[in-house]
């Protein structure tokens, strides 16, 4: 009897092994296709709320006001507005909650933005936030960060949002 409870317990400390190693396999997998989503050179269908074509560059921002990342962001999205301003780069908020509800969060945070678009009708497939992604005005993506942006990112994404 002890041989077969010896065995049996074995092959559920295996199994769970395999489990929980399949497991941390398949969300670093995801985790690396959500990070990719829109990797610079891909392309975004301009659509009218996102209006791509007004501008040389818009910056499409991804966030909720009830995401912790995008509350401990709002800092670093003044500077970003600030350095978008400053090069010309249009702002719009893209959301899952009612865009009037995120431009409130935003701009009364000192984050101005020129459009709140519901997610599903920009066209943008973010279902993370917050989400940053810097397109041309023909639609061509020249860099996206999703997440809250480490410190030693932040100087390239002001730099590119400046259009420098």
């Amino acid at each position: 009897m002890r041989i077969t409870l010896e065995k049996v317990t074995n092959i559920v400390v295996i199994a769970g092994c395999l489990f929980v190693v399949g497991n941390l396999l398949y969300r670093n997998h995801n985790s690396k296709q959500q990070l990719e989503l829109y990797p610079a050179g891909s392309r975004i269908q301009d659509v009218p709320s996102l209006g791509l074509k007004s501008s040389e560059r818009t910056l499409i921002l991804a966030t909720s006001s009830s995401c912790h990342f995008c509350v401990a962001s709002l800092p670093f999205y003044r500077r970003l507005a600030a350095a978008a301003k400053g090069g010309g780069t249009r702002m719009v908020a893209v959301t899952h909650e009612p865009p009037p509800v995120n431009r409130a969060f935003l701009e009364g945070n000192g984050v101005p933005v020129d459009a709140a678009v519901p997610v599903a009708e920009s066209g943008v497939l973010v279902q993370v936030t917050p989400a940053i992604i810097l397109v041309r005005q023909d639609g061509t993506v020249i860099e996206s960060w999703i997440g809250e942006v480490s410190s030693k990112k932040e100087a390239q994404v002001l730099r590119l949002a400046a259009g420098r």
